[in-house]
């Protein structure tokens, strides 16, 4: 239908702006009560309509040529029919001439209606005219109606209006204070009752209830007649049991502990028995679960608490603390123990960090031993030479032996000094002289000497400290059985059991077990090695013997014997025969009392050796006939992979006449076997013999 034509209308288009509905629930419009006056909380009207008329709205200050209704009537009835316009009643709105910011071309008004008298449903619509209500444009919905349109009843919104009174369970409702109190909430334009059919507890305590509703409101708990369940408490010192109420020594509800202890646990009472029951929530971290143990996110977990640690400052004590169920080590303050590392090269004196006694801070390398280092020597930045190792923070190179002595025995003693012992001077002459060098003062002296002179001798440092001088070269040049022993306290030799066969060129070393082992040498009635070992127990002073080995030295060599880290006496033996030259490895087992089969190393004589770190260090004889330029090389054993690794490479039979390592600073002496005189230092940290004892 279109807008009510007529020669003076101007109006184009018209509408119901807000609200699209009454109540509006979205918006907190209470619901109408029938004969009252709709107002809605925080608007200043509530509804509203615009209207377009051509040269009137368009401008500011024509409102009074306008004037518009708001209609309530049968909700699909056209109030512009003549049929049905009797079911509707009209009230004048006002122009809203404060709050319409984006009407545009448009006018808007308002008004707070009365509302119909009888409760139920209406439409409401919206009608203006610009000729002095002499005819009516009729609009309905927010899109409108424009000119040429016809009135849509079914585009009409509608409004719901209560009773005076409030709303019981079940009726209509537009907001929460339109339902009675205790009926809750309004629900989908319902009043609703909250928590309907939910668990209650009833006048009697002991019954189980669920919450209900009555028509006219309220809520209330009604009892089912059924006894709760679990046997829970109804009073101070009394249970319900059956549904009633009774007297009893179970205190439900009380904590306790359950069988996982970071758990919390409440009392029940089963006819009267208390059962621990566990919550399923996590005890507080901290909290003590055994011995050492405490709770950490519901589980016992290992925690020392007090125990001594090392918190941040490492120069302070700390304790560990368990009370967030993790060990954290909480400083204490009090000082650590002066002398307690602290970083590489330093320690805590009275609490703070710094160089240990004997070293020197020289940045930015750190605390350096500049009594020792070959690039700080004496002071910081002194570099010695290449020919050169810093010593007692001088830069020099080692003394040579006061006298020579070939074919003598070296030995590292109990108090970390190097003991030559016997040996032949220049003009051949047999020695029982004995040498000592000290690393610390870099200096050669002498000890008592031995009972007898001794060549081609082994010696060793017992389990007691002592040094032992075993066999050599007899006066006719047959071979010794003798053994004595260097007291280092007293200064003094004394004689030992002796051997059970007199043996030269033979070798020795401590095993594992403590005795000490004679292997191999040149027997007494033969120029020909022997393959022969005996064992001496210096407790005892018994020698036994043990397993011979399965190959013999060839009559020039003798076999470096040197104790492994693992208890095992290795044995490098020099083996030739027509087709065969080469280092044979066997290691003896103290414990299984047998020999095993090391790693061969062909074309090669080892001379002498020292145990190093992770193996053994020895110096070998070349003895490939095809190789005529290097005559001697470095090589180093490991026994954990039986594997073999070349060094350097010698021009000259310069390092073999002995050679000791384990000295201060990791340093390994030896003996120059031209002159028996010459003594080099290999020192680890600069990697390098001094003086240098190859050729390339």
């Amino acid at each position: 239908m279109p807008l009510d034509a007529g020669p003076s209308i101007a109006v184009g288009w018209c509408n119901v702006q807000f609200p699209p509905s009454i109540p509006d629930q979205a918006e907190g419009m209470p619901l109408p009560r029938a004969g009252t006056t709709l107002t809605w909380p925080g608007f200043p009207a509530a509804i509203y309509a615009r209207v377009y008329a051509p040269g009137v709205t368009t401008s500011p200050g024509n409102q009074d040529l306008v004037q518009g209704d708001i209609g309530f009537g049968p909700v699909g009835s056209d109030p512009t029919s003549a049929s049905q316009a009797s079911g509707w009643t009209w009230q004048p709105l006002s122009y809203n001439s404060t709050n319409c910011s984006n009407c545009g071309a448009n006018y808007e008004y308002e008004i707070n209606p009365l509302v119909p008298a009888v409760p139920g449903t209406y439409a409401y619509a919206a009608r203006f005219s610009a000729d002095g209500r002499q005819t009516f444009a009729y609009c309905a919905g927010m899109a409108g109606t424009s000119t040429g349109q016809a009135y849509d009843p079914s585009q009409a919104p509608v409004m719901v209006v209560a009773g005076g009174s409030c709303q019981s369970v079940g009726t209509a409702c537009g907001a929460d204070n339109d339902c009675c109190a205790g009926t809750g909430s309004c629900q989908n334009s319902l009043c609703s009752c909250p928590g309907a059919g939910a668990a209650c507890t009833p006048t009697n305590v002991c019954d189980q209830g669920t919450l209900q509703c009555p028509a006219d409101g309220g809520v209330v708990c009604v009892d089912t007649g059924s006894p709760v369940a679990g046997d829970p408490s109804c009073g101070s010192g009394k249970i319900c049991v059956g549904g009633t109420c009774t007297e009893s020594s179970c205190n439900p509800g009380a904590s306790c502990v359950p069988a996982n202890p970071c758990h919390t646990g409440l009392i029940s009472c089963n006819a009267q028995t208390p059962v621990c029951n566990d919550t399923g929530n996590t005890a507080a971290n901290g909290l003590g679960c055994g011995s050492g143990m405490v709770c950490n996110g519901g589980s016992c977990q290992v925690c020392n608490s007090g125990s001594a640690c090392t918190p941040a400052d490492p120069c302070h004590k700390g304790q560990i603390d368990c009370s967030s169920g993790s060990p954290v080590c909480s400083d204490t303050g009090t000082n650590a123990t002066d002398g307690t590392g602290c970083g590489t090269g330093e320690v805590c004196t009275a609490g703070s960090c710094g160089c240990a006694p004997g070293t020197s801070s020289c940045p930015p390398n750190g605390c350096i031993d500049v009594t020792s280092d070959f690039n700080n020597c004496g002071v910081c930045g002194n570099i010695c030479g290449p020919q050169q190792l810093c010593i007692q923070g001088t830069c020099t190179v080692p003394p040579n032996l006061p006298a020579a002595r070939c074919n003598a025995a070296m030995v590292l003693g109990s108090d970390g000094q190097v003991y030559l012992l016997g040996g032949t001077d220049p003009s051949g002459t047999a020695s029982a002289a004995v040498y000592v060098y000290s690393p610390v003062t870099n200096v050669w002296g002498t000890a008592p000497s031995m009972s007898l002179p001794r060549v081609s001798l082994a010696a060793v440092t017992g389990t007691d400290g002592r040094i032992y001088a075993l066999g050599g070269t007899t006066p006719d040049a047959g071979s010794s059985s003798s053994v004595e022993a260097y007291d280092l306290t007293a200064r003094a030799w004394s004689p030992e059991p002796s051997m059970q066969i007199g043996r030269k060129q033979h070798g020795a070393a401590l095993g594992g077990d403590g005795r000490i082992y004679a292997v191999e040498g040149i027997g007494p009635n033969s120029a020909f090695p022997i393959t022969a070992v005996e064992a001496l127990n210096t407790s005892t002073q018994v020698w036994s013997s043990v397993a011979s080995l399965d190959v013999a030295a060839t009559p020039q060599s003798t076999p470096v014997v040197l104790a492994g880290a693992d208890g095992s006496v290795y044995a490098f033996i020099y083996h030739s025969t027509n087709v065969d030259f080469s280092t044979q490895v066997r290691a003896y087992d103290p414990s299984a009392g047998t020999w095993t089969v090391g790693t061969t190393l062909t074309y090669q004589e080892p001379m002498v050796g020292t145990v190093v770190p992770g193996g053994f260090y020895l110096f070998m004889d070349d003895t490939n006939p095809n190789n005529t330029y290097y005559s001697y090389t470095m090589q180093t054993y490991s026994p954990s992979s039986a594997g073999w690794t070349t060094g350097h490479y010698v021009a000259v039979d310069e390092l073999g006449a002995g050679m000791v390592g384990g000295l201060a600073h990791g340093r390994i002496l030896a003996l120059d076997a031209l002159d028996c005189s010459t003594v080099f230092l290999y020192d680890p940290t600069v990697g390098d013999w001094t003086p240098r004892a190859w050729s390339l």
